[in-house]
């Protein structure tokens, strides 16, 4: 039965050129077993100024080019007339959502949505923070545009997906109709499928994804704390560190002192730089464990860290701290364990038991892991419904 097409605009580029794209597809297939089909609007990286149509995964997908320069990302936050043109040739639209879209043009969407009977929804999965190394103009913009969008814009909408509890929990205090869906799966998918529980002598952790930006200075995930912390046990455990994500020589340009720390160890700190998701996929069904240690800022707070779920979709447990809400869904002992970075010496306990594992226990834990089906997007249909009918 066809109830009707949604739209689904934002910042993410088709078919897995971002984490915002395995998101967006996913509640897509959701709403899709409900009866709605989903229209995209997107962009892309291509050398083209012009809008782009392709068709992935069934979906129809617009997208335009990536914003270049400042120019460009002005006209992006002001994009109303660009989406609506899209929008007004489909008929029976019954949805709008819009991916982190900017306060200005998520206001003018939701205005002419209104008239037009349309629902207007917001799919939230960030609380940005300025960076040093932008203009004071763009820094004072985007501030003014965050403020307005969290705080004003979005708690009138028709509803908010919510991709972790601290904004679910921001936007019920404001009366806000929301659902909480962490990023999903689908895990029917073959790129998802089951390798045999094989176990090496070795314990394989993998890291996978973008640790720190070069150009603004910032952290995300802390793989100078883990390497510090597995090289305390060099001697002891039998255990290599995959990285994938970043090259050996950005990793050292961020952490220079590291220069003779991993110096004549790469047979058990390894540097791989930046993959494609698949080929990272396939690298982590290759581990034993997921590992990534993150600080307690605002922007980890609201999001929800992608890699904790491609982990445990491929059946491998995950180590890490207790960062946005992942203690909903990671049970210590059973598909993970928890890593206590308040200091060095606990972040070198924490790694005692994984690193001591049995071959027989990790092998029960990771069957454990990949038939809980954790975030296969099947289990969380029922919550779109919620906001859609």
């Amino acid at each position: 039965m066809n109830k009707g097409s949604v739209i689904y605009l934002g910042g993410f580029k088709m078919p897995d050129r971002n984490p915002a794209a395995h998101r967006v597809v996913s509640n897509a297939l959701a709403m899709r077993d409900l009866g709605y089909e989903t229209v995209f609007i997107g962009l892309h990286d291509k050398n083209s100024p012009y809008v782009i149509k392709d068709k992935y995964f069934g979906f129809d997908i617009y997208s335009r080019r990536s914003p270049l320069g400042l120019v460009d990302w002005f006209k992006y936050i002001i994009a109303f007339k660009f989406y609506k043109d899209i929008i007004v040739k489909h008929k029976n639209v019954k949805a709008i959502i819009c991916y982190n879209t900017p306060s200005i043009t998520l206001s003018l969407l939701a205005r002419w949505a209104r008239r037009h009977k349309i629902k207007i929804i917001s799919d939230c999965t960030e609380w940005y923070e300025t960076e040093k190394s932008e203009s004071a103009l763009k820094r004072y913009v985007k501030t003014l545009d965050v403020y307005n969008r969290m705080h004003l814009v979005q708690p009138k909408l028709d509803g908010v997906i919510a991709i972790s509890s601290f904004i679910d929990l921001f936007y019920r205090t404001r009366n806000t109709k929301t659902i909480q869906i962490p990023p999903l799966t689908d895990t029917k998918d073959e790129k998802w499928s089951k390798r045999e529980s094989k176990v090496s002598n070795s314990v394989n952790i993998i890291y996978t994804g973008i640790p720190f930006s070069l150009e603004t200075k910032r952290q995300k995930d802390r793989l100078d704390s883990i390497i510090d912390a597995l090289l305390f046990y060099e001697t002891e455990y039998d255990f290599v560190f995959h990285i994938i994500g970043c090259t050996k020589l950005d990793f050292l340009m961020f952490y220079p002192s590291f220069s003779q720390k991993i110096k004549g160890r790469e047979e058990i700190i390894k540097f791989y730089g930046k993959l494609s998701h698949t080929e990272a996929v396939e690298r982590l069904k290759e581990s034993d464990f997921l590992i990534f240690v993150r600080n307690n800022t605002l922007t980890n707070k609201a999001g929800f860290p992608m890699k904790f779920v491609e982990a445990i979709s491929c059946g491998i447990p995950v180590l890490t701290n207790k960062n946005s809400n992942v203690e909903h869904y990671l049970r210590d002992g059973e598909n993970g364990f928890f890593i206590d970075n308040t200091s060095y010496e606990s972040l070198v306990r924490s790694l005692k038991k994984p690193l001591s594992i049995s071959k027989e226990d990790l092998i029960a834990m990771k069957t454990k892991t990949y038939d809980s089906r954790l975030f296969d997007y099947r289990k969380y249909i029922k919550y779109f419904k919620e906001v859609l009918e």
